[in-house]
């Protein structure tokens, strides 16, 4: 009588651990002879073992001393119940263009996605960095799948409007000033004005600077913003500087002579 199997498992299904594309399944397998004791037992694998992401097969096969045999087969199945993961999904962002125009070019990194699986796709749907948008809003929606068809999204809106150039707040007003105590020119003190930008911090630049010494006459001082897009704005006033040069006295002694 050949032996036999008194413990052979049915077909198992088991999830994945987590964040892993494997699990760890076990099963217990009982092969006997009733007349004899010494069978050699071999598999393809053992209770205990880390079986990978799909369906298994798992063979044992029991011999005994006339060589005769059994065996005992069955399939270990790992689900993958685990979404990728998608990883820096951009903010909602506000691409600017030139007053005038009706689209742009916009650019963003894209996202990244991995899965416990080691493998994974992801798709923008058509939307990509360098895409020309028009105005409006624009929603960019990013799909990882695996290959267990679990999928996980990244959605984020681009926003296109028409720049405006920055403007300056609290430009100050004309100064007319005397000439310093004993000297040709005034020293001109004022609060330097602001520049605002609807989406970035202007450069700006002026060709005098409070505290600065001022000649007789009129001088304008101006202040130039400038956005990222080239765009400027101005601010400008005048220093006026009244009067004559102060000169020390020269004092003359006069002698009268009777």
């Amino acid at each position: 009588m050949p032996p036999g199997f008194v413990a052979c498992p049915h077909d198992i299904m088991t999830n994945n651990t987590p964040t892993l594309g494997s699990a760890e399944v076990s099963f217990k397998v009982v092969a006997n002879d009733d007349l004899d004791d010494n069978l050699t037992v071999s598999s393809t694998h053992s209770s205990g073992d880390t079986f990978t992401l799909g369906a298994t097969n798992v063979t044992y096969t029991a011999t005994d001393y006339n060589g005769q045999t059994a065996e005992c087969s069955f399939t270990v199945t790992v689900n993958d119940n685990e979404m990728p993961v998608i990883s820096d999904c951009p903010a909602d962002m506000v691409a600017t263009i030139l007053p005038g125009q009706t689209s742009g070019m916009v650019f963003w990194t894209p996202p990244t996605a991995s899965d416990n699986s080691g493998e994974s796709t992801l798709n923008s749907g058509g939307d990509d960095p360098g895409d020309v948008l028009m105005l409006g809003n624009t929603t960019v929606t990013y799909v990882a799948k695996d290959p267990s068809g679990n999928q996980e999204t990244c959605t984020f809106t681009i926003t296109v409007v028409e720049d405006e150039p920055p403007t300056f707040t609290n430009c100050p007003v004309d100064q007319t000033l005397p000439t310093d105590e004993g000297e040709d020119f005034a020293t001109a003190a004022w609060t330097a004005p602001t520049a605002d930008d609807r989406e970035s911090s202007p450069v700006v630049e002026s060709n005098y600077e409070s505290g600065d010494e001022f000649p007789l006459g009129n001088t304008t001082v101006e202040y130039v913003a400038t956005d990222s897009l080239g765009q400027t704005a101005n601010c400008s006033f005048d220093i006026i500087v009244n009067g004559c040069a102060y000169r020390q006295p020269t004092i003359m002694q006069l002698v009268w002579y009777d």
